[in-house]
């Protein structure tokens, strides 16, 4: 996998499809999964298939809760 971010979500179902046949599915075969079953979604982070924003603007961290209850 290489380092270029992918932006999930401006694609199609048709290319979600391509991307994980031609792209995921062999990594994580070449990396010795079994893929009888699922991937864990943890298999995938540690494959560099992380889900990460599209916009380079916003954290890919969740924001901490406020320690003052909303009114």
């Amino acid at each position: 996998m290489s380092n270029e971010r992918i932006r999930w979500s401006h694609k199609s179902l048709d290319e979600l499809r391509s991307f994980w046949n031609k792209q995921i599915e062999p990594d994580l075969r070449h990396a010795g999964h079994d893929l009888d079953e699922w991937p864990a979604y943890q298999d995938l982070l540690e494959m560099g298939y992380g889900a990460s924003l599209d916009s380079s603007s916003q954290s890919s961290r969740p924001s901490k809760p406020s320690s003052t209850p909303a009114p």
